[in-house]
């Protein structure tokens, strides 16, 4: 009789073990980000929302949302460091409205390449600074992936020196950097919400605007524009964040699988960036955009220009801060 009692309590338990497999409630993660579905950037996001989905047999999905559906990306960020949202896709830019120091990652003309801007990524003084940012913000940097170099495109007149940016009113984002960045370089920057950049151009309420070739080309400027300067005046970044809380409720194998699928996402996605910015140069002449190479030396004196206002942001960065950078670029 006994036996029997224990046999049925065995099934009994097998059957509730099953059924909690079955009817497990997925962990469902909001992944939300201001580009549209087009963008290689939400294509990044959509292979990594699969792989997870395949990896962990369903156990966590990733919900993707694009063209801001769930805010501006302020709005994103710090609902990413509540946790009322997940996951966020953005760059230091917008991440430094929360912790100012990491705005020195968009500081024009700072890095030369990608290759520069990886380098400190993965530097000593990256993973410090990556650190700070999860302890005060509780928001934790899973990957970084490569937005662009930000270039100018202009409606009145080509600019080929700095004598050309004399009181071009230029649109910026609104960010500090950039503001004064631009200024330095004798232009008049205007910060306009992306979401009017278009319609700012084509009214000339500005005479022109700086972004990487793929938002000129998804973006369409080019139709509001005659002029597009190579200035490669800033490596533009993208950081996969999530809320650091929800990151810990997850298993050490569960973690892995994330990283793993990031990496492998956006690794193709950087191809696919630089793929698009050698093919863009010619597609946005073909649409009637003249494009001047800016010559080396006149790089050169935007770049010493710029260089000259560092010391503004000491008290936001720290004193030494673009010392460490150029100590980690000089190893």
């Amino acid at each position: 009789m006994k036996q029997r009692w224990t046999l049925w309590l065995a099934m009994l338990l097998l059957v509730f073990v099953s059924v909690g497999t079955v009817f497990a409630e997925p962990l469902v993660l909001k992944l939300g980000h201001t580009m549209p579905p087009t963008h290689p950037a939400n294509e990044a996001a959509l292979e990594i929302a699969k792989e997870v989905e395949a990896r962990t047999n369903g156990a966590i999905q990733i919900q993707v949302y694009p063209a801001a559906q769930l805010g501006g990306a302020k709005d994103l960020i710090e609902a990413t460091i509540r946790g009322t949202q997940h996951m966020a896709f953005d760059g230091p830019g917008v991440v430094s409205q929360f912790f100012p120091k990491v705005s020195v990652l968009d500081m024009p003309f700072l890095f030369d390449s990608y290759d520069q801007f990886l380098k400190v990524h993965n530097s000593s003084y990256g993973e410090e600074l990556r650190q700070e940012l999860l302890e005060k913000r509780n928001l934790r940097i899973l990957d970084v992936c490569y937005y662009g170099s930000r270039q100018l495109t202009t409606s009145k007149k080509p600019v080929r020196t700095m004598d050309d940016l004399k009181g071009l009113k230029l649109r910026v984002p609104e960010v500090q950097e950039s503001l004064e960045s631009f200024r330095a370089l004798g232009a008049a920057p205007t910060p306009v919400s992306f979401g009017e950049v278009y319609f700012a151009l084509q009214t000339g309420v500005v005479d022109g605007q700086e972004n990487p070739l793929t938002t000129i080309y998804t973006y369409k400027f080019y139709e509001v524009q005659k002029y597009l300067t190579l200035s490669n005046h800033q490596i533009a970044t993208l950081f996969l964040m999530i809320n650091d809380k929800v990151w810990q409720s997850l298993t050490p194998d569960q973690q892995q699988i994330i990283i793993e699928a990031s990496a492998k996402a956006l690794e193709r996605y950087d191809v696919k960036i630089f793929e698009d910015e050698e093919r863009l140069v010619n597609v946005l002449k073909g649409e009637g955009l003249e494009v001047i190479e800016l010559d080396p030396e006149v790089r050169n004196q935007f770049k010493e220009a710029v260089r000259s206002i560092y010391s503004k942001f000491d008290r936001k960065w720290g004193a030494d801060t673009v010392q460490k950078i150029e100590a980690v670029l000089a190893q």
